[in-house]
């Protein structure tokens, strides 16, 4: 549980709110397809392949994290949005030092291909602390066969036209790298499969190209973007 003192109370409802707890460790997969899904429809100019790189996905979480109407989020003063919206990227993604885990440079050393697992987790009454995952051992036959067990699990409204940018494709993919069965994947907590999802994005479409230089981009200009707001206010 995490607890948030906002810097200038709101008026929501007619109630005065001056604090938040958020209980991220308790959301599930299926509230997180439904914050993506509610991000979207809210701004779509703010959807990103990756969801947390939008801040309308992250005030979204946050709100469904607090258990609280996610418009609560949204009536919140700068200095707050900003606050709220990194706690949410810091829970997914790790700090600063920590988003080194989740990348994946097929031109270093074989240590780029383990994983080491936020929230271990127990499968078959084995204990999980990392995997190491042998991307470059996946042929045609093992992505059409991800494609395919992707396309089985995703609901009606969730249309895969780049099986790269799929949640389920990018978890199937990282569980035949990694040589386990698909479900043990599915036990992971949120933060450790969002990881995963993009060391299998960052192989799939080449990690050390422009594609993930914009996505480092996306991370300053948001950073830059939160310094500005922080002035303003406090001017």
């Amino acid at each position: 549980m995490k607890h948030y003192k906002l810097r200038k109370a709101i008026q929501f409802e007619g109630k005065k709110i001056d604090d938040f707890n958020f209980d991220f460790e308790s959301m599930t997969r299926k509230e997180y397809k439904r914050c993506i899904r509610e991000a979207k429809i809210r701004n779509k100019n703010d959807a990103h392949p990756i969801p947390v790189f939008g801040e309308t996905f992250r005030l979204v979480f946050a709100g469904v994290a607090a258990g609280v109407p996610t418009e609560t989020m949204f009536s919140l003063y700068p200095k707050d949005i900003v606050g709220v919206s990194e706690l949410v990227f810091e829970f997914l993604l790790g700090k600063d030092d920590d988003i080194d885990n989740i990348n994946f440079d097929e031109d270093e050393d074989e240590e780029n291909n383990i994983y080491k697992l936020k929230d271990p987790v127990s499968f078959n009454g084995e204990k999980i602390i990392e995997f190491t995952f042998d991307f470059d051992s996946l042929g045609y036959s093992a992505y059409k066969q991800c494609e395919k067990e992707a396309r089985k699990l995703n609901s009606k409204k969730e249309l895969m036209f780049t099986p790269s940018e799929n949640e389920n494709f990018q978890l199937c993919f990282a569980a035949k790298a990694a040589g386990v069965e698909n479900e043990v994947m599915r036990e992971l907590s949120l933060r450790d499969s969002l990881g995963i999802c993009i060391m299998v994005r960052n192989f799939l479409l080449d990690g050390d190209s422009d594609d993930e230089e914009e996505n480092t981009q996306i991370v300053t200009t948001l950073t830059e973007k939160h310094k500005k707001n922080l002035k303003t206010v406090e001017s």
